[in-house]
């Protein structure tokens, strides 16, 4: 895989550069739903903007308890080796977290402009699977998140130097997402073509991406998502995700389904 290139002598993780692209696109997507759903463009694209703090800060805090276990697990060789507590740390982000984190400063947007935070998250929803098919090219450049042993068709090998262990074949889990993730982008995108009641975007995308997430974690290979009674951490973020997703797109009916209130800056 390549982990990194070298731009003018100057080394980039592809992994990022993977990242800000899908970011890139979701903003560009949200903006240009706005006028579908009633909101102005600039408010759109600020609490984007926005967004990406709560989406690394969420990430990084579910990303450190979902490795708790493991530092349990390794606590006397990390007293002894203090440094395997930074790498560890600095290892990654949980995609719900990030999902989390970012809503919540959507939400804080919302409330600050007086604003309606479902027909927000509806603009941005069809912009989150699109951002995460870009992450998952990303893990897969740099080896993380990588699948369970397996030896079947389309099996991938990574090299030394990445997170992967070298020279064993795994499922294609990080490629596999990315494309489960822009099925479920195309059809955000068709249902969203005109405005829906509200909540129903922003739901049905928490529905399907809970049941995609699921089922791949059984397909996942890397240690550190936090393991209880046999399931993932995601996964029994996704099991508790399933109920609230069906209310949001299916049940909950706001009094005024209409576009929010004009908000110009």
């Amino acid at each position: 895989m390549l982990p990194q290139i070298d731009v003018f002598g100057r080394p980039f993780s592809m992994y990022a550069i993977f990242c800000v692209l899908g970011i890139a696109l979701a903003i560009l997507i949200g903006t240009s739903r706005s006028k579908i759903i009633g909101i102005q463009k600039n408010d759109v694209l600020y609490a984007m903007l926005l967004s990406v703090v709560g989406l690394l800060v969420g990430g990084k805090i579910l990303y450190i308890v979902s490795v708790i276990p493991v530092l349990w697990e390794y606590r006397q060789m990390i007293s002894e080796h203090p440094a395997i507590l930074k790498a560890l740390f600095n290892g990654g982000f949980v995609f719900f977290g990030a999902v989390f984190g970012a809503v919540g400063v959507v939400y804080l947007y919302c409330k600050k402009y007086k604003l309606k935070l479902l027909p927000m998250l509806d603009t941005v929803a069809p912009g989150i699977p699109i951002a995460h098919a870009f992450g998952r090219l990303g893990c897969l450049s740099a080896g993380c998140c990588y699948g369970c042993s397996y030896n079947g068709p389309l099996a991938l090998t990574f090299p030394e130097g990445c997170a992967a262990p070298a020279g064993t074949a795994l499922f294609p889990i990080q490629p596999f997402e990315s494309v489960l993730n822009i099925i479920l982008f195309i059809a955000l995108m068709l249902l969203g073509r005109r405005k829906r009641r509200d909540g129903l975007l922003f739901g049905s995308y928490l529905l399907f991406y809970s049941i995609i997430r699921f089922v791949l974690e059984f397909f996942r290979g890397d240690a550190e998502r936090g393991i209880l009674f046999g399931f993932s951490l995601s996964q029994w973020i996704s099991l508790l995700l399933l109920p609230l997703a069906v209310y949001i797109a299916f049940i909950y009916h706001p009094k005024n389904c209409g576009p929010s209130d004009d908000h110009s800056q």
